[in-house]
């Protein structure tokens, strides 16, 4: 299961860190890649961000593209494939949550 969020923030901006939880040390230019294990599903959240040319130039464009998944898992029925999903989609929710901020919140809603 795989999301891409493009979260775009109001110039100009004081601290990146108050949009995000995680970010860069610099604003010039970043990518960031981080898999992270999520044993307890028997799989991995792979957690990218980067800078995008933004829409336009009162703004500041960050993806933040959240991957979770399950390998080599047999899954026999419908309700198996479903209950799987489930899991990846509240795994992902909660990724994403945990890496903006109540500023980021107020802006999406």
């Amino acid at each position: 299961m795989r999301y891409i969020n493009q979260i775009n923030i109001p110039l100009p901006m004081r601290d990146f860190r108050d949009y995000q939880r995680t970010y860069p040390q610099s604003l010039a230019g970043f990518f960031m890649q981080t898999p992270i294990p999520q044993e307890d599903i028997g799989g991995v959240l792979i957690l990218t961000q980067t800078l995008v040319p933004p829409p336009d130039d009162r703004t500041s464009s960050v993806v933040l593209d959240i991957d979770v998944f399950i390998q080599g898992t047999e899954l026999l029925t419908d309700d198996d494939i479903w209950g799987r999903l489930e899991v990846l989609r509240t795994r992902k929710n909660e990724a994403f949550e945990a890496c903006i901020t109540n500023q980021t919140r107020r802006m999406i809603i």
